[in-house]
């Protein structure tokens, strides 16, 4: 995970309203290989479910559906951060890569943490002996602070890496 900053949307230096805007930035991925049988549908099927993201991020309080978006709500940090809803554009192509594509669309910001980008691509296909799977996030809220950034990038990689875990001992309790 990184907070990429100055010079990473590449564009000629233009002051302070381009690095705050670099700076609010976020970038986390993962890349995880699952030694199974199970096809790469399933494998990010158990990933992307409600249920493995409400079990491995703790600060998670729901995911809904609304008008065909997928919606969740995230509790605040005390002093730190508000709580956010946000809703996102999701869409699934499945082939020999299976991939999924989710892109904000919709940010509850009276009284919360306002989401003003976030897109990821998650994608799983067959490897020798199992599934991989990559997932890259990019997000933009507001800009944060150095403790709100050490704080950050400890919750998402916590996540990221509970979400694998989770994976992992569904395959290993099913069998594949």
């Amino acid at each position: 995970m990184e907070f990429p900053g100055k010079g990473f949307s590449g564009a000629s230096p233009s002051g302070d309203v381009q690095f705050d805007f670099e700076n609010s930035l976020v970038l986390s991925g993962l890349v995880a290989c699952f030694p199974t049988d199970a096809d790469p549908d399933s494998v990010l099927g158990v990933y992307v479910a409600p249920e493995t993201r409400m079990a491995a991020q703790s600060r998670l309080r729901e995911v809904f559906q609304q008008d065909g978006l997928s919606c969740y709500r995230v509790d605040g940090v005390r002093f730190l951060l508000s709580a956010s809803m946000a809703c996102n554009d999701v869409h699934r192509l499945r082939g020999p890569v299976v991939a999924e594509h989710s892109q904000s669309v919709v940010s509850e910001a009276e009284d919360k943490q306002p989401v003003y980008f976030k897109e990821s691509l998650k994608a799983a296909f067959s490897v020798e002996g199992g599934v991989a799977l990559v997932h890259v996030n990019l997000t933009r809220t507001t800009g944060l602070n150095g403790l709100e950034k050490r704080v950050g990038r400890g919750a998402i990689e916590d996540t990221l890496r509970r979400q694998a875990e989770l994976v992992s001992e569904a395959l290993a309790a099913a069998g594949s």
